[in-house]
């Protein structure tokens, strides 16, 4: 039998309204026995490049909570 999904990507900004997508790209994941990649990305906030210690705290910040979010979602996709 041919595989007709190899691989899912889903992306989420981690706000409620994302949350029934992910769990439906897991499901799917799960049916078809494809890889499933979580994506999310974030832009720098207007007026942060004004001050370069400042953006990269933010960066910083921004990076921690995202990368927390994805652990939890992780998790989660390997129920």
């Amino acid at each position: 039998m041919v595989k007709i999904v190899t691989h899912i990507l889903v992306p989420t900004d981690f706000s409620p309204s994302s949350t029934p997508a992910f769990r439906y790209a897991v499901e799917w994941a799960k049916v078809f026995e494809a890889q499933l990649t979580i994506l999310h990305v974030h832009s720098l906030q207007p007026g942060l490049d004004i001050d370069a210690g400042v953006a990269q705290q933010f960066l910083d910040e921004q990076r921690k909570v995202a990368r927390e979010e994805l652990e939890t979602l992780l998790a989660e996709a390997r129920q």
